[in-house]
């Protein structure tokens, strides 16, 4: 699977290296602690991890700390009814000690660069301070968590505790229902044309949790072309033309759910998150568009990016199959 984002997050860990956020190994872990914790909804990963991303990509930082993202996910566990499951992913978490490092500019800045998106003449002062500070006591070597926390008082020592990033997951009644809306709902309220995507495949949705309320909808531009009986090699510009259908039927389900989660006076925020996966869409960029398999990404990034600019609603989330 592919996603298609330019709001890349970075993790960084205790040694000062950096990893890209990867919501499946988020997924993973969770049901591992699920597993540990004796918790059979293990489905609460999905909705756990979407929500921890939605929350991250809600906030001005790309970089989080692992510490804190894992802090973030017991919180996220703990807040949505599951505590017993948030010990045991506190219980795997335990994150190894850092090797020390060597006190000199260069260990310094990679260890505080990362963490504290600093840059320029305020980082080499800081950089100078801590090294001053370290050296006056006499280390010469000490861990980059050490590091850190003195640049974190030299950066500004009055600075007040960062506020906890909002989460939006919403705690599950014991033997409630677990969905808001399934798709079959949609195909009861929707209109002809709704009913016509739904029915031939072209769009799919999964259904509403109410542990963390999103619209995750499924889009097929095959069935889409095949439905509109588009020629083979479909031009950009044949799509174009006639995704207006497929536009409608979108916007039309975003409208939807959030009608009926004010009308029901649900306690959710709105509007609901969307995010789409666009399944098979790199086989319809080589069989249906002619695009060399070697540049099939490229040409369909161009095709969704026109298609989600083009959306009332713009997804926090895109993936592709």
């Amino acid at each position: 699977m592919i996603q298609l984002s330019n709001t890349a997050i970075m993790i960084v860990r205790p040694d000062s290296s950096s990893i890209p956020f990867d919501v499946e190994e988020i997924q993973t872990r969770i049901i591992r602690a699920c597993i540990a914790a004796g918790e059979t909804e293990s489905w609460i990963a999905g909705d756990i991890s979407l929500s921890v991303e939605f929350a991250l990509l809600s906030t001005k930082s790309r970089i989080i700390r692992e510490s804190d993202l894992d802090s973030l996910i017991i919180r996220a566990l703990e807040d949505s009814g599951y505590p017993h499951v948030a010990a045991d992913f506190k219980r795997s978490a335990a994150p190894a000690v850092p090797s020390d490092l060597p006190v000199n500019a260069k260990s310094i800045q990679n260890a505080v660069a990362a963490n504290l998106s600093l840059a320029g003449e305020r980082l080499e002062t800081i950089v100078a301070e801590v090294e001053t500070a370290l050296r006056s006591i006499g280390f010469e070597r000490c861990s980059p968590r050490l590091m850190l926390e003195l640049a974190r008082q030299f950066r500004d020592r009055e600075t007040s505790a960062v506020p906890p990033i909002p989460l939006k997951t919403h705690p599950l009644q014991p033997g409630g229902e677990v969905l808001l809306l399934r798709q079959s709902d949609f195909r009861e309220l929707g209109s002809l044309n709704l009913k016509d995507l739904l029915s031939g495949g072209t769009l799919r949705i999964h259904g509403i949790s109410r542990l963390f309320p999103a619209l995750r909808i499924d889009i097929s531009f095959p069935c889409f072309a095949d439905a509109m009986e588009l020629s083979k090699p479909v031009s950009e510009l044949a799509l174009l033309s006639s995704w207006d259908r497929l536009l409608s039927g979108i916007d039309e389900i975003c409208e939807k759910a959030d009608h009926f989660c004010r009308t029901e006076k649900l306690p959710v925020t709105l509007p609901l998150p969307l995010c789409l996966n666009f399944r098979d869409a790199l086989d319809f960029a080589v069989n249906y568009m002619n695009c060399p398999q070697a540049t099939s990404t490229e040409c369909i990034r161009g095709v969704l990016g026109d298609f989600t600019n083009a959306l009332v609603r713009k997804p926090f989330k895109i993936n592709v199959d």
